[in-house]
């Protein structure tokens, strides 16, 4: 049987490298079943030891590994100057053209770890881009003027830049080089002076730069569902992959500290107030609760079961343990509330 090829890309920096070998696992055990599958590490500061080990890991998985080294993206910094977020390689979705082979038409493009894929039937890849050059599964508020700046006013986008599938073959015919997304940011601040920043991250430049251009699915959809959305309830139906994208405090699954599945259901945290008095101290004490819910608490196991099967696990799980993350956040939570 010939098997339809897929292809998937991903984009980051040394810092999160070592979660491409869990992206990698899950398409291994779903979509590379049913699927010719080529992924794409787009990547301009990854260390050549763990570029090394990626592929080394991937001569025993059924997919192809290809290392898209940009030696050139100075001009992103004109981009990341308006931006909070300051990394490069967020940006290389929306200019993945500029970068990747000239015989690849269409890429699902997926954020690095924090995606787990949960089947092997997957037809959004197939979809119609219905003459747009994105076509997203997760969205909120998309506009068509591209050049009515006024009405980008959130920082964070109107639709999830971590699963989206790109016509790059559209990309390249409508011309776009480097400059036009210089001069589409110089445009932005020409029209907002007072604003020091423009946008959040990607997603808020790509709703803006691509507005009209942006293609949708139904929402009421089983691709890239967001778990803390839910409330701790599964779907009621099969999702065929999943985004940890907004749990608590924006943790991420390697964020979260256990050792057994049972520490997920309660955290507790004590906190002690010593106050001097004319004839000692006063010593108060409370304890703080916190759990995840039920599904969430399922995913997150989910993706450390996929994590095992890695050569990443030890180094990952022990990080985990050691993080203060998440009881910062905690802290931060309780002093909020």
């Amino acid at each position: 049987m010939i098997k339809q090829r897929m292809n998937i890309a991903t984009s980051c920096n040394d810092m999160y490298a070592n979660y491409v070998f869990i992206t990698l696992a899950s398409i291994n055990s779903t979509l590379a079943r049913t699927h010719d599958v080529h992924f794409y590490l787009m990547q301009s500061a990854i260390s050549d030891e763990k570029i090394a080990s990626l592929e080394k890991f991937c001569d025993g998985l059924d997919l192809h590994f290809h290392n898209v080294f940009v030696d050139d993206d100075e001009f992103l910094a004109e981009l990341t100057f308006y931006s909070r977020a300051k990394d490069r390689e967020r940006y290389y979705d929306g200019i993945c053209h500029l970068f990747l082979p000239d015989d690849i038409d269409r890429i699902m493009y997926i954020d690095a770890g924090d995606i787990l894929f949960l089947s092997e039937d997957y037809p959004f890849y197939f979809e119609d881009f219905k003459n747009k050059s994105l076509l997203v599964s997760t969205y909120w508020n998309l506009h068509k003027d591209k050049w009515d700046f006024q009405q980008f006013d959130s920082l964070w986008g109107g639709f999830n830049s971590g699963h989206i599938l790109i016509d790059v073959q559209r990309l390249r015919d409508l011309k776009l080089t480097p400059q036009s997304y210089v001069d589409y940011v110089h445009e932005w601040a020409r029209q907002a002076p007072e604003k020091e920043h423009l946008f959040g991250g990607d997603q808020a430049f790509l709703t803006a730069f691509f507005a009209g251009d942006i293609a949708t699915i139904e929402k009421e959809n089983p691709y890239n569902l967001k778990v803390s959305a839910l409330n701790g309830i599964a779907p009621d139906f099969e999702p065929k992959s999943i985004h940890f994208n907004a749990m608590f405090a924006g943790l991420k699954p390697w964020d979260v500290p256990f050792r057994t599945p049972k520490d997920l259901l309660m955290y507790k945290l004590k906190l002690v107030d010593k106050k001097k008095k004319k004839k000692g101290f006063f010593k108060k004490e409370e304890t703080y609760k916190y759990s995840f819910a039920g599904y969430e608490n399922e995913c997150i196991l989910k993706w450390w079961e996929v994590c095992k099967t890695t050569p990443v696990y030890d180094e990952l799980k022990s990080a985990s343990l050691s993080s203060t993350k998440f009881v910062y956040a905690l802290c931060k939570h309780i002093r909020d509330n």
